[in-house]
């Protein structure tokens, strides 16, 4: 699976969803929420 950051240049994090290559078109194969994201990050 790739990573895919379509917004890299805003600060504010969103919800992930998780695709097979990235593709906006593909089936969602995961969603990691920005609670979760936040929950989780180091700063």
């Amino acid at each position: 699976m790739d990573q895919k950051n379509e917004g890299s240049s805003e600060d504010i994090c969103q919800d992930i969803f998780v695709t097979t290559s990235g593709k906006a078109d593909e089936p969602i194969l995961g969603w990691i929420t920005e609670v979760e994201i936040a929950k989780n990050s180091v700063v």
